[in-house]
């Protein structure tokens, strides 16, 4: 694998490896949306904004797969 495949590889990881964090959070979020407070309110519900941002991510780290496939067919195996 050359070296700049193998630099996008690891961006390419540190991308998928953050869209999980994200994702995570937003599961935590939306488990606790039917929750209470401690004040005794409603929790809020968790932000569309992370859902965008997880959509984001994934379009960023699929572009970045395809153009390490093409520098290397092999580099994702």
């Amino acid at each position: 694998m050359s070296e700049l495949a193998a630099g996008l590889k690891e961006i390419l990881n540190q991308a998928v490896d953050a869209h999980n964090r994200l994702m995570t959070v937003y599961r935590d979020a939306a488990a606790g949306e039917g929750a209470t407070s401690s004040a005794g309110g409603e929790a809020p519900p968790p932000s569309l904004a992370i859902l965008d941002a997880a959509a984001d991510m994934n379009s960023a780290y699929t572009k970045l797969g395809k153009l390490i496939l093409r520098l290397d067919p092999d580099a994702l195996n």
